[in-house]
């Protein structure tokens, strides 16, 4: 509940983040810097 309350404070809610999120079929995670990934993969 103190995640809702958190992101509804700088107007997000879950179906927002969920709506921007994605799959990918890359093999790291894209938190990660650019550089990690192959030019022509990304």
């Amino acid at each position: 509940m103190e995640t809702i309350k958190l992101l509804e404070k700088d107007g997000l809610s879950i179906e927002t983040l969920t709506s921007l999120s994605y799959k990918t079929s890359l093999d790291k995670n894209l938190k990660r810097n650019l550089h990690h990934f192959d030019k022509e993969t990304l």
